[in-house]
């Protein structure tokens, strides 16, 4: 099969990993697709329905019925636009919802000195392996796994991009692949 615009064997074998761990992986509009949908106010990051091609501005509302991506038709979708000659998706994963050993996921989004600062404040200096990754912007993710029980609040301390986020329940965060959103 050939690569989807970017994507290389190794990006969708890390999805398929991110799958096995029972990450709920979700379709995000491309970064760049203003002649798909005029308007989008956050280009690259909002969830889409593959069977209609519209975004899902409402999938919080749904967000209990997301079930997630099938890997080997949406690598079939980003290999058409490619050949098309438009952007490839992104890929989102949902924050909050139970992992394959019954922790759940949050993702910690940092942006500027002040979100690092805080970061390290919070996780110290010997913080737990994760998976941790340059957004588009400049700052970083990182996706813990946490204890299953109770809810998972997202908070944030963001005064635009600046700071530090928490996202959990009712939240996605883009991961790479995905094209970075600038």
């Amino acid at each position: 099969m050939a690569a989807a615009e970017g994507w290389n064997d190794e990006d969708w074998a890390r999805l398929r990993t991110m799958e096995g761990l029972g990450m709920v992986l979700v379709p995000v509009c491309a970064p760049d697709h203003t002649a798909e949908w005029a308007g989008c106010r956050s280009p690259g990051k909002v969830p889409i329905d593959l069977a209609t091609g519209h975004h899902m501005r409402e999938w919080t509302a749904r967000r209990g019925s997301v079930s997630g991506l099938d890997l080997d038709g949406f690598r079939r979708v980003q290999e058409s636009r490619a050949r098309m000659g438009r952007a490839p998706f992104g890929v989102g994963v949902l924050t909050g919802r139970p992992l394959a050993d019954g922790r759940r996921l949050v993702s910690l989004d940092m942006d500027g000195a002040e979100g690092l600062a805080d970061a390290k404040r919070l996780l110290g200096p010997a913080r737990a392996p994760t998976m941790a990754y340059r957004t588009g912007s400049g700052g970083w993710h990182f996706l813990y796994a946490v204890p299953g029980d109770g809810p998972v609040p997202s908070r944030s301390d963001d005064g635009g991009h600046q700071g530090m986020a928490l996202q959990g329940d009712g939240r996605q965060t883009v991961v790479p692949p995905s094209v970075p959103v600038r």
